[in-house]
């Protein structure tokens, strides 16, 4: 009731004065006042409606604020974005008021059109964002709810899935703020597709989408083995034959752990534009010398797994 009570009284202030302003201008150019001095009136008003535009701007700085905290931080947004903007909001919101205040009165050839309509996909931009961002997360945490059927045959699958979600909260945050972010630049006539459309952008996009590729395709890889391995560790027996497989199985997966980080790296590193060529050679020549140096110790290892795999 008192914020309704609020608003209303400033909601009465701007009616009355953009109505009952506009009627006295009309009506002291009816009874002989100039055009100019009937366009230097209605451009008073329009100040003075300005500067009430800043002191509720002003007056609400801190409520906003803390509105934008508290039903925005735990959003797919980003916490640091919204903190930042919440700050600083009252700032841009003056700055907006008082240029739109300016292109009116300096009579800009469609000025306001474009500012209205800069305005509009602005909102439009931050809307949908935030839309998409509340539907991505509802849609992550379903698929991470696991049922208790899938967790008895995959023990340890929601704790892993669990170490993937604050990084995928992020990684999407980040696509959406990009997104929307390049949606105002767009609806302000600022062209940065442009430069997404040259050659260097799109062999920039090109190397970022398959870096992303790899590195799914890795951590999907990585994870379907270690599925597939707790699992199998899990329905073993505890017999001699068990406890074998309890031994070769972790040996197993940290070997295929590095084979996929070193050839995730290396492809990485290839879609970086970095020569790989050097390094492959310079890491062979140090496993040789490794493998000479240690060649009892890799005997020793060997033979054991393969008595214990007879």
């Amino acid at each position: 009731d008192y914020q309704a009570a609020y608003l209303f009284v400033w909601l009465r202030r701007f009616i009355h004065l953009t109505v009952y302003g506009w009627l006295i201008s009309h009506l002291l150019m009816v009874i002989g006042l100039p055009i100019s001095g009937y366009l230097a009136l209605v451009k008073v008003i329009g100040f003075v409606i300005l500067c009430l535009l800043v002191v509720l701007i002003l007056q609400n700085r801190s409520a906003v604020r803390q509105w934008m905290q508290r039903n925005i931080q735990n959003g797919m947004l980003g916490t640091v974005v919204i903190e930042r903007f919440a700050d600083v909001w009252h700032i841009l919101a003056v700055i907006y008021v008082t240029a739109t205040y300016l292109i009116w009165a300096l009579g800009i050839s469609d000025g306001f059109v474009f500012v209205a309509g800069g305005t509009i996909q602005t909102f439009l931009a931050i809307f949908i964002g935030l839309l998409v961002s509340s539907i991505v997360r509802k849609v992550i945490i379903s698929l991470t709810s696991f049922s208790d059927e899938l967790r008895s045959r995959y023990p340890t699958l929601e704790t892993r899935a669990n170490r993937y979600v604050f990084v995928l909260h992020r990684s999407i945050g980040i696509i959406i703020i990009s997104a929307v972010f390049v949606w105002i630049l767009e609806a302000w006539k600022i062209d940065v597709l442009h430069l997404l459309r040259t050659d260097v952008g799109a062999e920039i996009l090109a190397r970022l989408a398959a870096i992303s590729v790899v590195v799914v395709l890795s951590l999907l890889g990585w994870e379907m083995i270690n599925a597939g391995i707790d699992r199998t560790l899990s329905s073993t027996s505890r017999d001699r034959t068990g406890a074998r497989v309890r031994t070769l199985l972790p040996l197993a997966r940290n070997a295929l752990l590095v084979v996929i980080v070193v050839t995730a790296s290396i492809t990485i590193l290839s879609e970086l534009g970095l020569n790989v060529a050097p390094l492959l050679a310079g890491a062979g020549v140090v496993g040789l010398a490794v493998g000479f140096g240690a060649q009892t110790l890799v005997k020793d290892i060997i033979t054991g797994a393969f008595i214990i795999f007879d």
